[in-house]
């Protein structure tokens, strides 16, 4: 009896598909664009957020220049660090991807987080676009190349940046915090169900720090960007409230 619960047992595993997680995290301070500070601790909230990925089994891959407080802290990460440009950016989207493709034809359910920590530039007029050391990086960018470029199952995708709102919506928010008013959230909610393009996808979701055209904010007593801070917390275990994993 013994014996053949434990053929079940291997049937049943065998059976499992085995899920395989990547990732392509990109933190920068520098501001490519006139009258933009210079940030302090984006490039920890990717090096942390790379550094728990990584604990977590996670393929991950970083960019992002540490100055020498984070180099001081997370000194083994630093020579596996690849500067945050548009070309390394690409390049590591690519391998990542044919990285993916590998694990499905193993027969693995995939899931991908791309996650950037930095500075960003958006409105519903404009459109949007978050700021790699040499130049913009678009929504545009963004639908193409971390979306629709994908062949994960599942896509995740985290923005700490002022105006990030606008990477996901071409639209303004129309925010008002009126939790009672059921006829404007269903309103909300078609709007999103008919809005454009590869940002409907249904892999993919979205965790952005901003609910309209607003600031994200850094916060010296946390060394960290505060949406960063939070999302680390909640990965941690602070979102589990069920404490179903």
């Amino acid at each position: 009896m013994m014996m053949q619960a434990a053929l079940l047992a291997v049937v049943y595993l065998a059976a499992v598909p085995l899920t395989e997680r990547f990732a392509v995290v990109v933190g920068n301070n520098v501001a490519p664009a006139a009258g933009l500070p210079t940030l302090k601790y984006a490039d920890d909230d990717a090096s942390r957020l790379h550094e728990l990925l990584t604990a977590s089994g996670m393929k991950s891959q970083l960019l992002t220049v540490m100055d020498e407080d984070t180099q001081a802290l997370m000194p083994t990460l630093v020579a596996g660090a690849q500067t945050p440009t548009r070309e390394h950016v690409l390049g590591a989207l690519r391998q990542v991807q044919e990285a993916m493709a590998a694990a499905h034809a193993r027969g693995a359910v995939v899931e991908f987080v791309f996650a950037f920590a930095g500075h960003g530039l958006g409105s519903a007029k404009d459109g949007a676009a978050i700021l790699l050391l040499d130049g913009p990086f678009t929504r545009t960018d963004l639908a193409q190349f971390v979306i629709k470029d994908s062949p994960a199952d599942f896509n995740h995708v985290l923005v700490d940046a002022c105006d990030s709102y606008f990477m996901v919506s071409q639209r303004g928010s129309g925010y008002a915090d009126d939790r009672a008013d059921a006829a404007r959230t269903q309103d909300v909610i078609q709007q999103y169900l008919d809005g454009d393009g590869p940002m409907q996808d249904a892999r993919t979701g979205f965790v952005v720090s901003t609910n309209q055209a607003a600031q994200s904010h850094e916060y010296e007593g946390f060394h960290s960007g505060v949406f960063s801070h939070v999302v680390r917390s909640a990965l941690t275990g602070a979102a589990d409230a069920n404490r179903d994993g």
